[in-house]
């Protein structure tokens, strides 16, 4: 996919990646850097979770 610019996502009503992540952080009370590096925080068992129990 190609880069687009900041101007193009608002000339059609959409927001960019950056802009989303940004009112994810805000929301939520953290930094852009933190939404991407942790994953799912819900209490849901992993796959690791599943094979261990199968072991």
């Amino acid at each position: 996919m190609t880069p687009r610019r900041q101007e193009d996502w608002h000339r059609h009503g959409m927001r960019s990646p950056e802009d989303i992540a940004g009112l994810l952080a805000a929301r939520l009370g953290g930094a852009d850097e933190t939404l991407r590096a942790v994953g799912p925080t819900w209490d849901e068992p992993s796959y690791a979770d599943f094979l261990g129990e199968q072991l």
